[in-house]
């Protein structure tokens, strides 16, 4: 489970069709239209290097603030929000595979289990 900073969420939709764009890396899913506004979109798993046993029947795009233009990153599931104190926040267990560990901040333990806090500047380059 992975979590991201509340402040860096503009709003969560359920994914829907997505456009494919050629030559871009695996981590590129394509472009998505919400509301009329045309978002690139991530794909989460390609991103952490996550396997991908099963897609679920319904996926989500956790669209978040940039600077300039909003992304949005692809993710299987939503859960809680949860407020954690900067305190709790733990080192990675030294088993973490490097080219995850290099997206996250730490982690911390919430009620669902330990979460892994992303860096969205890392995340979304």
């Amino acid at each position: 489970m992975y979590g991201l900073p509340l402040p860096s969420l503009r709003e969560v939709a359920t994914l829907g069709a997505i456009r494919r764009i050629q030559g871009t890396p695996p981590t590129v899913a394509g472009l998505v239209n919400i509301r009329g506004e045309i978002i690139c979109a991530l794909d989460a798993r390609e991103v952490l290097g996550l396997a991908r046993p099963t897609v679920p029947d319904v996926r989500f795009l956790v669209v978040l603030r940039r600077l300039q233009n909003p992304i949005g990153l692809i993710v299987d599931s939503i859960s809680d929000i949860y407020t954690i104190d900067t305190d709790h926040i733990q080192p990675l267990p030294e088993t973490w595979p490097a080219s995850r560990a290099a997206f996250l901040a730490g982690m911390a333990g919430v009620p669902a289990g330990p979460m892994g806090l992303l860096v969205l500047e890392k995340v979304v380059g």
